[in-house]
Formats: structure tokens, sequence, C-alpha cells
């Protein structure tokens, strides 16, 4: 559930409510680390497949063990991904199409509800939002001036030709980018779940939703199908996913939502409770995973596309730290026997008490201390730590904090790497993420935490 707007997600709230929402050092890292395994210091293979743009952890055989981020998959890995996909399991091939062409007349469907505006369909809509917004924690806005600004919003995008652009855009690219998500999980247990699991989502327009009264920009929601068998999602939308913080039209914010929620529909197997029922680790974990994949799939797009607006939406308040969590968690887990583990739970195929025990087993293989594990599963806590925000940012820090302990090397500039390296970032969004990030106090607060670690042991 990408909610984009700063003011909707905070730390404190992040762990209690859904939240649905590099080329990261690019050439100069990639042809140092290069450099570093001609030269002998790396024993990790550089040249090994990998199919995302992901942190990766290097164990260099006279130095301290540390953190490198890979370099970005190209066109021609992505092409070679999908036709050995399509070769090896045609039916799954198949079931991506079926699921394409369900997002793209869904999208058409929105399209046309914008540009005929039904004003029975909206006296309707409107009543359903009054009686949500009447038994509903609304945060401090307003209904009725949500009600009005979506109508601005609606006359105004019947008219925007960014937004018509952005929409054909995302139909033209709509396989490569489910491809990506595909290539993310590289995983056949995934895919095998997908194929006989999901159905094919829907996308629910409507003029005013109740979503909007949490500032949220758009939810998915999960379904199971009658059989029982196959859920499916809900992708929900409404003329507030096409805005800023300021009640302005932001095509590229829309553009993020749209990716972000599109790959929680792929995956709905980690969604299936009502959010009241969701643990902390569920909650912030699939956010983390869903605007990780969305930044790489954007950064993939913006680069390959025309719009010169588009970017990943980097700097968003509640969602840096939880990227920081899902992409290390993963950077641990891609070198061990179980690769596809943090894939596997992500798609419900395992639960997450058997994801943590297998995580915890893993830590030890490649010299990090297990507590790490603890400290996800700590997530789940309602407990506030006395020195931090919440229990992300408890879980963010002390993740650094193990693997510093653990003799990796981490600075705040790979850090702050994670989100920014490599892709176009205005100055609000670079302070932002050094805000989010805390990367003024960062080395003080990770040495407190380590501290706080070794006096408990």
């Amino acid at each position: 559930m990408p909610e984009f707007d700063e003011s909707r997600i905070s730390p404190d709230n992040l762990i209690e409510k859904k939240k649905s929402l590099f080329e990261k050092v690019r050439q100069g890292v990639y042809k140092r680390l290069n450099a570093m395994a001609l030269a002998g210091f790396l024993t990790v293979s550089l040249s090994s497949e990998s199919y995302a743009d992901q942190v990766k952890f290097a164990k260099p055989e006279n130095a301290p063990a540390h953190f490198v981020i890979e370099k970005e998959v190209d066109a021609d890995k992505l092409e070679n991904f999908k036709n050995k996909v399509k070769a090896e399991e045609p039916e799954f091939a198949q079931w991506t199409e079926d699921y394409a062409s369900s997002v793209k007349k869904g999208m058409d469907e929105m399209s046309a509800q914008i540009d005929n505006f039904s004003p029975d369909k909206d006296r309707k809509e409107e009543k359903e939002f009054e009686v949500e917004s009447s038994d509903k924690k609304i945060y401090g806005l307003n209904p009725k001036y949500l009600v009005k600004r979506n109508h601005k919003v609606l006359e105004e995008l019947r008219t925007n030709k960014d937004f018509r652009k952005a929409q054909q855009m995302l139909k033209d690219n709509l396989e490569n980018i489910l491809w990506r998500f595909i290539q993310m999980d590289d995983s056949a247990a995934v895919r095998n779940t997908m194929r006989e699991k999901v159905e094919k989502p829907n996308i629910d327009f409507k003029y005013h939703q109740g979503f909007e009264l949490d500032r949220s920009l758009a939810v998915t929601t999960v379904h199971p199908q009658q059989d029982g068998e196959k859920l499916q999602s809900n992708l929900k939308f409404s003329p507030t996913s096409f805005v800023d913080v300021n009640g302005k039209i932001d095509i590229n914010l829309f553009v993020n939502t749209f990716v972000h929620e599109l790959y929680h529909g792929m995956h709905p197997g980690s969604q299936k409770q009502e959010p009241g029922l969701m643990t902390g680790f569920q909650l912030n974990m699939i956010e983390g995973i869903a605007q990780n994949v969305t930044f790489e799939v954007m950064q993939s797009i913006a680069r390959n596309n025309d719009i010169k607006s588009l970017r990943p939406e980097v700097g968003m308040n509640g969602y840096d730290e939880l990227v920081v969590l899902a992409s290390i968690t993963d950077a641990v887990i891609r070198p061990s026997k179980n690769p596809d583990l943090l894939a596997q739970w992500n798609a419900g195929i395992i639960s997450e008490q058997k994801f943590l025990s297998a995580f915890k087993k893993i830590l030890p293989d490649i010299g990090i201390d297990p507590g790490l594990a603890d400290d996800l599963a700590e997530l789940s806590s309602n407990q506030r730590d006395p020195e931090v925000y919440s229990p992300v940012t408890k879980a963010y820090e002390s993740m650094l904090a193990r693997l510093k302990i653990s003799g990796y090397e981490l600075s705040p500039k790979f850090v702050e790497g994670i989100l920014k390296n490599g892709r176009k970032t205005d100055s609000t969004q670079d302070q932002n993420v050094a805000i989010n990030l805390k990367l003024s106090k960062l080395n003080e607060k990770v040495s407190r935490r380590m501290e706080n670690i070794k006096n408990k042991e």
C-alpha cells in the first residue's frame, strides 16, 4: 500500500497501519570491484549471473567483509531471463500474458471513468465516502475538502496530456514491468505459486475512496476466490492517487504508486490477512520489499523513456528505513542455500516463523551475528525503546550495529546509496533521505546500539 504522502507515514504509526507505498554506486564501484577481484582481494565471483540491481555482500580474503551495490541489470539480461522462463515454463508465461491483459483492461476502464464523468456514480460514491468518514479516524483531513479536491483533479486530468502519456507509457512497458518483478524474485517456487494461486487483478477506480481519509494514495486489498484456492488483488485508486502533499497533480508520483501497487497485486500471499491481524514484521517488510522493487523498476523505465519527469520517488518518510532493511536482508540471503527465502515468504509460501528461523540459521554461515534475526522479529513488538522512535528505527539501527559487530564495513554513504546512487534526486529528496535515515548522527546511534547489544550478551 504505497502512501507517498509524507504526512501520512511516520515511524510511530507505520507498524500500526498497513503501508502499502540503485543504480547505486554504478560504474565507479563496479570498476573498483573488478580491479579488486583481479588483484585477488575478492573471493566472491563478480561475473556470476544476477537478475537485479541489488545490494550484495562481499567477503574479501584479507579485509573486513562488506556490502557492495551491483551493476544494474540491463535490457539484455531481462530479455535473456524472460526467454529462459518462457521456454522452460510456458504455462507461467501464459499466466503472465493474461495478467498483463487484465491490468491493461483495468487501466483503460480507469481512463474511461475519468474521461466520462458520471454524476450518478459520483453521488453514490460520495454517500459511501460520507459513511466511512463518519466512523473513521481521518488524521485531521476534512472529508468535504477531499470530495471537492477530487472533483477538481478529475476535471484537470481530463485535459492533462502528461497523464495520457504516462498511461500509455505504463501500458507499453507493462510486460517488462511484470517481468522485472519476476526477475527480482528469481524464484521458480514463487512463479509456481503465482500461476496456481494468484488470480488476475481488479483495478478499482472510484471518484472517492475511503483510504483517502488515512492520507493514503492507493491501497491493495486481497480477497480469496470462492473456491478458496486462489487470491485476487484489488488495486484501489482515486483522484487522490494523482496528487502530492500540496494537492497538486503529480504524474510521476502516480506512476510510482501504480508500480508499487502492481507489485503488491502480484504478491497477495503475504497480505491475505486483514491489516489488523497482520504482524508488524509483515506490515513493514512487505512495504520495504515493494518499495525497493518499485525504485528498481522506476529507475529502469525512467532511463528508457522520453518522459523526462519520471524518476523513483526516494526520500519518502517511513519507507526509507524499510528499503534498507529489505535490501540488506535479501543480500544476506542470496548467497545461501535458500537464495529465494525472502521471496518465498513474500509470496506466502512460508510462514513468518519459518522465515525467521531459516534466516537465523543462515547468518552464522556468512559470519553475521544471528541476533540480527531477533532484531527483525522485534518489528512485531509493541514496546518502544526509549532511545529510538519506533520498532522500525530500532530494527534499522540494530541491523547496522549487528553487521558492524560482525566485521562488516558500513558507512552512512553506503546506506544513503541504497536509496540514491545513480538516481535523479532533487535537493528536497536529498534532505529527506538524510533526515529519514538519520545520517548526521547515524554513526553515533549505531555505536550506541552496538554497546547496548554487547552489554546484553
